[in-house]
C-alpha cells in the first residue's frame, strides 16, 4: 500500500500523458483524478497507522549509488511527520484537480494539463516520503520542471514562455546552493541518508553545521521565492497559476453568461491571457472589416444544444503577411487551430476563386463573449447581429488601435488635393460616426464627415489634411511595413 501511495499518481500521469489522444479528455480526467482520490484514501489509512498507532514504515528498494563508502538506496519513510505532511498535499491536490475539470473544459489539451498536474503531485509526496537527501533532490527537481511546464502550459504567449524561463533559471541558484549543502555533507557525514546524518550531526563542528544548513536554507529560499529570490514568483502569474487567482470573478463571468445576462466589459481584463494591447489591436479591426462570429443566442455555449460553441475572429485578405504577423502576435495564443483562408482555394471547388478573408476559430468561449456582446447587438426584426460601437471604446483606443484601424479598413485618398486618410465606417450609423470623431479627437486628431451611400445613409471619416503629420507620427510605430503606403500613397514616404 505504501508504495501504491508514491508510484500511482506517476502512473495516472504516465497514462494520461502519453495515452491521452487515445483516452479523451474525459478519460485521462478520469484517471488521474481516480489515481489521487484513491492515493488520498491510502494516504489516510497510513496516517491512521503510523501518526495515531504510533507504527513508522521504512521501505528499501535496490540500491541506487554504490561507489565507494557512498551508498544510496531507493528508500522512503513514512514517519509521523511524514504522513502529516502528505495528509493536505493529496487532500488539496485531489480537490484541484477535481476543480480543474470544469476550469479547464474548453482548453484542447486538457490531456496534457491533467498529466503535468498529476506529475506534480508524485514528485510531492516523493519529497517529502524520500529518505535521504539526494533522492529528496530528484523530487525537488522534479518539482521545478512541472513548475515551468504549467507556467509556460499556454506556451504560444511569448510572457508566458519568458515568465517560466525566468522561474527556472531563477530557482537554478537555489538548486545550486542545495547542490553544495548536500556536497559539504558529503564532505563532513559521508553519507546522504536522513538517519545517519541525524544521528551525527550533534558530534559535528559548529562552523560545518552552520554553513551546510545557510545552503540548505538558501535552496528552500528559492524554491519558495524568499526575498532576494522572490522576482520569478509574480511573473509566474502569467501562466495558468495566474488563473486561480482570478477563478471568482471569472465563474461569476461564466455564470453570468449561463444566465444570458449582459456582461460588462471588465471581464476582458479579469482573464490573464487578456492584455490591453490585445484589446487595442481588437478594438482597430473591429472598427474596420474585422468580425466575430459566435452561434446564434439559442445556442450559446451549448444551453440548447449540446455542440460546443466557439467563435472566429474574421480578417479581409488585403495583405497575407499583415494576416499572419496578426495573427502569430496577437491572436495566436487565443486558438491552437491556426488560420484559414477562405474560400480555400486548395479544395477542388474552389480552385478558381480568389481569397476573400481569413479567419481562426477559438472556443474560449467567456472570453470572445464578452467581446462580441460588447460589439453586437441582436437585432429581433432582422434575426441577426448588428455591430456597434460600445460606449467605452474611448477607454481602449490608442495609436496602436487607429494603425490597425487603418490597416485594416483604411485608404489613401489622392484625389485632387485632399491628400489624407479615409476610415471606412458603413458599419456603423451617423450618430456612432460622429462619436467615433469624439474618440479620434482625444489624439488630437481632426476630422470631417463624408456621405458615401445617401440612400443607405452610410458615412465615412476623412482626417483632416492638417492632421496628417501627426497622424502619420503616432501610428508609424505600429504600422506593418506592407502598409505603409496607406500613409502616403501609392508614391511611399518622401
Amino acid at each position: 500500500m505504501y508504495l501504491s501511495i508514491i508510484f500511482l499518481p506517476l502512473l495516472g500521469s504516465t497514462v494520461a500523458g502519453f495515452f491521452g489522444r487515445k483516452l479523451g479528455s474525459t478519460g485521462a480526467q478520469i484517471i488521474t483524478i481516480s489515481s489521487l482520490i484513491i492515493t488520498s484514501a491510502m494516504v489516510l489509512v497510513a496516517f491512521y497507522e503510523v501518526g495515531l498507532c504510533g507504527s513508522p514504515v521504512y521501505i528499501k528498494l535496490p540500491s541506487w549509488i554504490d561507489s565507494g563508502l557512498l551508498n544510496v538506496s531507493w528508500g522512503f519513510s513514512f514517519d509521523s511527520l511524514s504522513v502529516v505532511m502528505l495528509l493536505p498535499i493529496l487532500l488539496v491536490s485531489t480537490f484541484v484537480q477535481i476543480y480543474t475539470v470544469d476550469y479547464m473544459r474548453e482548453d484542447p489539451h486538457n490531456q496534457r494539463f491533467f498529466s503535468y498536474l498529476t506529475l506534480f503531485s508524485f514528485f510531492m509526496i516523493l519529497l517529502v516520503t524520500a529518505d535521504n537527501y539526494l533522492l529528496m533532490f530528484l523530487a525537488w527537481e522534479g518539482i521545478g520542471v512541472v513548475s515551468y511546464l504549467l507556467i509556460n502550459f499556454w506556451f504560444t504567449r511569448i510572457a508566458a514562455t519568458k515568465a517560466a524561463v525566468l522561474a527556472l533559471t531563477q530557482n537554478r541558484v537555489g538548486d545550486t546552493l542545495l547542490t553544495l549543502g548536500l556536497f559539504g555533507m558529503l564532505w563532513a557525514v559521508g553519507n546522504l541518508d536522513y538517519s545517519t546524518v541525524f544521528s551525527i550531526i550533534p558530534y559535528m563542528n559548529e562552523t560545518s553545521t552552520t554553513i551546510i544548513a545557510l545552503l540548505l536554507l538558501g535552496g528552500a529560499s528559492a524554491k519558495s521565492a524568499q526575498l532576494f529570490l522572490n522576482t520569478w514568483l509574480p511573473h509566474s502569474m502569467e501562466g495558468l497559476l495566474n488563473k486561480t487567482y482570478t477563478s471568482y470573478n471569472y465563474i461569476k463571468s461564466l455564470r453570468a453568461l449561463h444566465n444570458k445576462a449582459q456582461i460588462n466589459e471588465n471581464i476582458l481584463f479579469s482573464i490573464p491571457t487578456f492584455r490591453k494591447e490585445t484589446l487595442e489591436i481588437i478594438t482597430g479591426n473591429l472598427l474596420g472589416d474585422g468580425s466575430l462570429r459566435r452561434p446564434g443566442p439559442n445556442t450559446i455555449l451549448g444551453l440548447e444544444s449540446k455542440a460546443k460553441a466557439s467563435f472566429s475572429m474574421t480578417l479581409t485578405v488585403k495583405g497575407y503577411n499583415y494576416m499572419v504577423y496578426l495573427y502569430d502576435k496577437v491572436y495566436a495564443q487565443f486558438s491552437s487551430s491556426g488560420i484559414h483562408a477562405y474560400p480555400n482555394i486548395s479544395l477542388p471547388q474552389h480552385k478558381d476563386l480568389t481569397v476573400t478573408q481569413y479567419s481562426f476559430t477559438t472556443t474560449r468561449t467567456p472570453l470572445f463573449t464578452a467581446l462580441h456582446d460588447l460589439w453586437y447587438r441582436w437585432d429581433k426584426d432582422a434575426n441577426t447581429y448588428v455591430k456597434i460601437v460600445p460606449m467605452s471604446i474611448g477607454d481602449w483606443f490608442s495609436a496602436r488601435s487607429l494603425a490597425h484601424w487603418i490597416m485594416e479598413d483604411g485608404y489613401f485618398d489622392s484625389h485632387g488635393r485632399t491628400q489624407t486618410i479615409i476610415l471606412c465606417t458603413e458599419s456603423f450609423t451617423k450618430a456612432e460616426c460622429i462619436f467615433l470623431q469624439t474618440v479620434l479627437s482625444k489624439l488630437d486628431l481632426k476630422s470631417t464627415l463624408k456621405i458615401r451611400n445617401k440612400v443607405n445613409d452610410t458615412y465615412r471619416i476623412r482626417i483632416s489634411k492638417t492632421s496628417m503629420p501627426l497622424l502619420r507620427k503616432i501610428v508609424i510605430p505600429y504600422m506593418h511595413k506592407d502598409y505603409m503606403y496607406k500613409l502616403y500613397g501609392a508614391i511611399g514616404p518622401s
